[in-house]
């Protein structure tokens, strides 16, 4: 699988590594919030991965077919890098949401920010 992913594009990989950080399933939205492109961007870069079966988008959001996927992604980032990826996102999605969105992003962000050996 990893063979399979390190194929892509390089800005295409990078961005299903970010999507792999947030879990299985994610809001286009959030994605796009968390990386800083525009939802159209978002799905420019991500057409390789959904073209090929690897992820689906549907209702606005990005998920991984397989958990398998999900993790050959996540194991693309180096285990040192980790808790900062996870950090930067956590970071992003605080800034970004709007304060009365918070509450109900709270259990998202905070499981951004929990520390990660």
């Amino acid at each position: 699988m990893a063979g399979k992913l390190n194929g892509l594009p390089s800005t295409t990989l990078e961005t299903l590594k970010q999507l792999a950080c947030l879990g299985n399933s994610a809001q286009a939205a959030t994605v796009s919030m968390v990386l800083g492109l525009s939802e159209e961007e978002l799905h420019a870069v991500l057409w390789p991965v959904v073209w090929a079966g690897l992820v689906l988008h549907l209702n606005g959001a990005y998920s991984f077919l397989h958990d398998r996927v999900q993790e050959a992604a996540y194991e693309l980032i180096p285990a040192g890098e980790r808790p900062a990826v996870h950090l930067r996102i956590g970071r992003e999605l605080v800034s970004r949401t709007p304060t009365v969105e918070l509450e109900e992003n709270i259990f998202e962000i905070v499981n951004q920010l929990k520390p990660r050996h």
